[in-house]
């Protein structure tokens, strides 16, 4: 009987140095996949905050565009406790009709409040802070009204600063 040392002809499977370095190289290329989709779904995250605020800070220029431009009596100082902003204007039917913005401190919310139907809408959230209107307060003199306004979606802000020209007389 004879024993053979040595190699076999047809030998089948991996050694112990080729076994670590496949899984160094799939480490690799793991981590690299995993940095890849947390980059990925984290920029997703901060451009949809980023587009919220945007639609936000929009919302509320647009409503507030359109009412500074109707108004004949722009107020923005003296006004009760949560009011940034008073419109008012003669309607079509000869009635007074007024317009009121408000911020809620707490909610965050910068609201719109109208006399003659008396519906009290929305129209901006994450309203960090009040907006500031200028002069203030506004007089007939002042040829624009300046709105500056910031809204915060998950700590990411986004800020306007709108002159709006009133009609005359306002």
């Amino acid at each position: 009987m004879t024993i053979k040392y040595g190699h076999k002809k047809h030998e089948y499977g991996f050694t112990l140095l080729e076994l670590v370095v496949a899984m160094a190289v799939g480490g690799i290329i793991m981590s690299a996949a995993g940095a890849t989709l947390y980059q990925v779904f984290n920029n997703n995250t901060k451009n949809t905050s980023h587009m919220l605020a945007v639609k936000q800070v929009e919302n509320a220029l647009h409503f507030i565009t359109r009412d500074v431009q109707m108004a004949q009596t722009i107020e923005t100082s003296g006004l009760p406790s949560g009011q940034v902003l008073r419109l008012s204007w003669i309607s079509w039917e000869s009635t007074n009709t007024y317009v009121v913005y408000s911020w809620d401190a707490v909610q965050h919310t910068l609201t719109r409040t109208r006399s003659d139907d008396g519906v009290t809408t929305t129209v901006a959230y994450a309203v960090e802070q009040a907006p500031v209107f200028s002069p203030s307060p506004f007089t007939e003199s002042s040829q624009t009204l300046t709105v500056n306004l910031t809204c915060t979606v998950k700590d990411v802000d986004e800020n306007r600063v709108v002159e709006i020209v009133p009609r005359p007389g306002a």
